[in-house]
Formats: C-alpha cells, sequence, structure tokens
C-alpha cells in the first residue's frame, strides 16, 4: 500500500468523488464501474482511495452492479488493511448481503482491528 501525498491524493481522489456525490442516482457507466471495482481491489492503492471506492460501489441503483459489487466486497473481507475490512463489513450490510452474514458475524467476534470488530458487529445486526 502506497500513502499518496494530498496534493497527489486530491487530484486521484476527485472523480471517485463525483460518483459518491451521485449517491445511487444513475447506473454506472462501464469506464466509471472499472475505475470503482478496480481502485476498491488494488492493494497497492491508498487505502483512503479503495475506502471511497467501496463507498460508491455500493450506491449503485443497477442489481447487476449490485450483485458485482457484492461479489467485490465479499472478497474484500479478508484484505490486509483493517480499514478496506471495515468499509467491506459495511458496503455488505448496505448491499443487504445475507449471504454473507456468518463471515460478517466472523469478523466482528475474532478480527484483530478493535473497529473493524465495531463495525462488523453494526453490519452483522443489521444482515441478522
Amino acid at each position: 500500500m502506497r500513502e499518496l501525498d494530498e496534493r497527489a491524493y486530491q487530484q486521484a481522489v476527485c472523480p471517485i468523488r463525483e460518483l459518491q456525490l451521485l449517491h445511487g442516482s444513475r447506473t454506472y457507466t462501464r469506464q466509471e464501474w472499472r475505475l470503482l471495482t478496480q481502485t476498491a481491489r488494488d492493494k497497492r492503492a491508498d487505502i483512503r482511495l479503495r475506502a471511497r471506492a467501496l463507498t460508491a460501489l455500493w450506491q449503485t441503483p443497477d442489481p447487476v452492479q449490485q450483485r458485482e459489487a457484492v461479489a467485490v466486497t465479499a472478497a474484500l473481507l479478508s484484505d490486509p488493511e483493517p480499514l478496506v475490512r471495515a468499509y467491506a463489513t459495511h458496503a455488505l450490510a448496505e448491499l443487504g448481503a445475507k449471504q454473507h452474514l456468518a463471515h460478517v458475524q466472523q469478523l466482528a467476534s475474532n478480527d484483530p482491528d478493535p473497529n473493524v470488530r465495531m463495525v462488523a458487529s453494526a453490519a452483522a445486526t443489521r444482515l441478522g
């Protein structure tokens, strides 16, 4: 993981922030969707960008994109970065991904990071 300096971060986050500001008002284009999914998965990317991409992913109103967002997000439950795991558990709750309840409950009980445990506990309550 590389952390960008503030100027580089502000430049990189601009397109993702614009997608977040849509608040689910439309389906993402292929290019937008690729940006979000690749950023969320990219373990070398700044974790702040990855977290923002996860937030934008769950906001899509499109059912096909929602299914893909669940798959992308579920894969990130085992990410080495605690912030990414926390955002992933929250995203799964927002997406109503009940099929991942057991994994979220496991994180709520056993994750080494207390913030991940807290977010996962809230997500498990929403999913349960």
